[in-house]
């Protein structure tokens, strides 16, 4: 029972440590934009974005994935490798300013939607045969999550989480500062191509 008890505690201790508040980074007319601490010195994002437009016409954009190269403005290449029942696999290169290599990674996105919500998980995959090019750095560690909940008719909340470390030689505090810039421009992005 001692021993249980010590063992009790400790995880309540450490547990702070892992599951810090949200804290507000950024705020436009139409967004929040949100960092929390992790266990790393790197941070994880969250971006909560309400849309006078329709769930499918959000979910539409963000699968919409021939499109992203107009919305993000570092994406350099994205080729689809397989597209299936719901599951699609990416291969994804991004710039990065100089004096930092450039960035490529091979995703897996899957979809699950139900009545009035839809999650959209994208994380790193690693079951494939795309091999690392020398003139780039291979993204190890790389997930987003979309919610996508239809609160009414034409009203429709967005909730976007995610992390990313881009790897190499970039300083934590280098991606941490400029870590929800290009979630927020792909939210604004589909704002657009909803209102048109």
């Amino acid at each position: 029972m001692k021993k249980t008890t010590v063992i009790f505690l400790f995880f309540l201790t450490v547990q702070p440590a892992f599951s810090q508040d949200w804290e507000l980074k950024k705020e436009t007319d139409n967004a929040r934009a949100y960092l929390r601490s992790t266990e790393s010195s790197l941070k994880e994002y969250k971006i909560v974005s309400y849309f006078n437009a329709s769930a499918n016409c959000i979910y539409n954009n963000i699968v919409d994935f021939n499109n992203y190269q107009k919305a993000i403005k570092d994406l350099k290449e994205l080729t689809i490798i397989s597209n299936k029942e719901n599951v699609i696999i990416a291969y994804w290169v991004y710039g990065l300013p100089w004096p930092y290599t450039d960035r490529d990674v091979v995703t897996k996105t899957t979809i699950k939607r139900k009545e009035g919500k839809t999650e959209i998980l994208t994380t790193v995959y690693n079951n494939h045969k795309i091999p690392e090019k020398e003139s780039l750095v291979r993204i190890a560690d790389y997930s987003d999550l979309y919610i996508i909940e239809e609160i009414s008719a034409g009203k429709t909340k967005v909730t976007l989480t995610g992390r990313v470390d881009v790897g190499g030689k970039v300083p934590a505090w280098v991606q941490n500062l400029f870590l929800t810039d290009s979630p927020l421009e792909f939210i604004e992005y589909i704002r657009d191509r909803c209102l048109d």
